[in-house]
């Protein structure tokens, strides 16, 4: 099963809707408009994601972190720190209408 993408793949530009979704187990279907929730991860790339699953798996431990994604500390700590500073700046002024 494919991932709803955010983004139209045709033009990068607008928007992604769902007008129709059916339970595969009873056929039962709903047509309507639907926009897909926004949570906190529904933004994040494949390889982001991958992060935060080894994240959670190591219980937040760098060290352990190292073995599993085959990279070093300083490699995983840099963009950890990036993630962070882009959390707080977020909390700190989110984004209007969201």
């Amino acid at each position: 099963m494919n991932l709803l993408p955010s983004q139209c793949p045709i033009c990068d530009s607008g928007e992604v809707v769902v007008t129709h979704f059916r339970c595969e187990a009873c056929g039962s279907a709903v047509e309507g408009r639907f926009v897909p929730e926004r949570g906190a991860f529904a933004s994040l790339s494949p390889e982001q994601m991958r992060f935060v699953e080894v994240f959670v798996k190591c219980e937040g431990r760098l060290n352990r972190m190292e073995a599993e994604l085959d990279l070093s500390y300083p490699t995983i700590r840099g963009p950890a720190d990036a993630r962070q500073g882009r959390q707080e700046a977020e909390r700190d002024h989110p984004a209007h209408g969201l």
